[in-house]
């Protein structure tokens, strides 16, 4: 009975395992046949082994490679890692909404606050777990960072258009501006604070990374502005505050891309 390739390569595998043992006479036809299989067969009834590297070269490869090599401390467990991070957003948020003021709460109605509370606590618990898991190449992660940004994005604007009377004022872009810029300069020494903590670790995917760094620095920002802005109404909170959420989420993705992209290069200029 003529046998494939397939077949034969498991023939020479088993001799290969079991000393002593001779191949089938359809074996040894198809190896007649095939310079492929014939040259494998060749190889493995040689005995041929990988040339053993010198002494000396492997001592010239240990010294560069111990030269190159510095200590460094393990990462926390992911756990600790997510403490860590929505720690550092509370104190960060409170120390600015206590210098900034809290006009917006007053403007907010007990069950406002408390539903809005809600919101953005359950993103800092989000966003933190997710940080913590991507440093952490083999984590499990339900979603990923993307797809977490975009879903809790879109569940916070829904939030802020159903608890939030839609009225819009008359100078809707002339109050909305200072509100989009004040959210973006609170994230962004958000985010350089945030890198500092994660950037220890080793992400898959820098977009993701840089996604997710962006996505909880903006919410920083809403959390500030949420406090702080006394003009609660829906359309005002979608557009200038649900737009620190998106820019932020948006550059922060493109800025990790950039900032890989060059290093990558200037690494391999280097070579």
């Amino acid at each position: 009975m003529r046998i494939d390739c397939k077949a034969v390569d498991q023939a020479l595998d088993r001799q290969a395992g079991e000393r002593g043992v001779s191949l089938p006479a359809n074996v040894l036809q198809h190896l007649a046949e095939c310079p492929d299989c014939r040259s494998l067969h060749a190889l493995l009834d040689s005995g041929s082994t990988v040339p053993e590297v010198p002494a000396d070269l492997r001592a010239a490869i240990g010294r560069s490679v111990g030269e190159r090599l510095k200590p460094v401390n393990p990462l926390p467990g992911r756990w600790t890692s997510t403490l860590q991070l929505m720690v550092l957003f509370v104190v960060f948020a409170a120390v600015l909404i206590a210098n900034m003021g809290t006009a917006g709460l007053e403007r907010m109605s007990r069950f406002q606050w408390l539903a809005m509370s809600a919101l953005l606590a359950t993103g800092v618990c989000l966003f933190s777990a997710s940080l913590a898991s991507q440093i952490r190449p083999g984590s499990y992660q339900r979603l990923s960072g993307g797809r977490l940004a975009a879903a809790f994005g879109v569940g916070l604007l829904t939030g802020m258009a159903l608890l939030f009377p839609w009225r819009a004022a008359q100078s809707f872009v002339a109050q909305g501006w200072p509100c989009l810029l004040g959210g973006l300069g609170v994230a962004t020494p958000g985010a350089v604070l945030l890198w500092l903590i994660v950037r220890r670790g080793a992400p898959l995917s820098m977009g993701t990374l840089g996604a997710t760094i962006g996505a909880t620095a903006g919410l920083l920002g809403v959390t500030v502005l949420q406090f702080r802005c006394p003009l609660q109404n829906a359309p005002h909170l979608l557009v200038w505050h649900g737009g620190v959420l998106v820019v932020a989420t948006v550059a922060g993705s493109a800025v990790a891309l950039l900032a890989h992209r060059i290093f990558t290069m200037n690494k391999n200029s280097w070579r």
